[in-house]
């Protein structure tokens, strides 16, 4: 799968009916006891977090086709993403105790 098919899959089953802190957390409770979907996770949102940096309006697309989040640039899709990545290596860090950088 594309990272684009993975960051639509993710931002529809985990953040159309909840808060940024509680798809994350559900995302961090299956991660916990899978290796690859954490990785599947990080690989995701750094991919699209480069697309919004490279100015990229697809990723704004993207988001704005699963989230009632008001996202009109590449660099507003590239703070919302950051923020959930960030927040998902907290998140994993404290719930198995691995530092992700």
């Amino acid at each position: 799968m594309s990272w684009q098919t993975d960051l639509r899959e993710i931002i529809s089953g985990y953040f159309a009916d909840s808060s940024i802190e509680e798809g994350t957390l559900d995302i961090v409770l299956i991660s916990e006891c899978d290796p690859i979907f954490h990785q599947m996770i990080l690989t995701t949102f750094q991919s699209a977090i480069e697309a919004a940096s490279r100015g990229e309006q697809e990723i704004v697309n993207l988001l704005r086709g699963n989230l009632i989040l008001h996202v009109d640039s590449p660099d507003k899709a590239g703070d919302f993403l950051n923020r959930v990545l960030t927040i998902y290596k907290d998140q994993y860090s404290l719930s198995t105790g691995e530092k992700l950088g």
